[in-house]
């Protein structure tokens, strides 16, 4: 969240505040797509300036298929989200087991599970990515069925 308070301050965009409470590291939650988009063109200038990255690299969203397999996800088949979405049973960020075990995330407390946290206050998966289940929902670069103006 202090990346994008960082982005909103120098560019003037509103941010409007959750309705819980967060620490500066927590996620960043009511942003639009284009916000995001926003973000990534912004922060590769900022990088690129400060000589972080070079101008061969580029912040962007993940696509769907690229978020898939972050998340441990096995290859699925169809070409747009729309087609993929539901074709996997029994598979999540944390495992096979349902409900989420404790410590396994960032997940609804109804389900007897973590509430509310920074992010990276979980284990890393065996990618070495931190907090790609709970916290809040990934906006990904294509749209959920290939045409209408909706992203998953």
């Amino acid at each position: 969240m202090k990346d994008y308070d960082s982005f909103a301050a120098a560019t003037g965009i509103h941010v409007e505040k959750p309705l819980f409470s967060q620490t500066p590291n927590g996620p960043v939650v009511n942003v639009s797509w284009l916000d995001a988009k926003y973000f990534c063109t912004w922060l590769t200038e900022k990088e690129r300036l400060s000589g972080k990255i070079g101008c061969e690299h580029v912040y962007r969203l993940p696509t769907d298929a690229e978020s898939s397999v972050a998340v441990g996800l096995p290859v699925q088949t169809g070409t747009t989200p729309k087609q993929k979405d539901g074709k996997i049973s029994n598979v999540y960020p944390w495992g096979t087991q349902w409900p989420p075990p404790q410590g396994g995330g960032n997940y609804d407390p109804s389900l007897g599970v973590d509430s509310s946290s920074p992010v990276g206050s979980f284990a890393a998966n065996r990618y070495g990515l931190f907090t790609m289940g709970g916290n809040v929902w990934l906006w990904c670069e294509n749209l959920y069925d290939g045409s209408e103006p909706f992203r998953g």
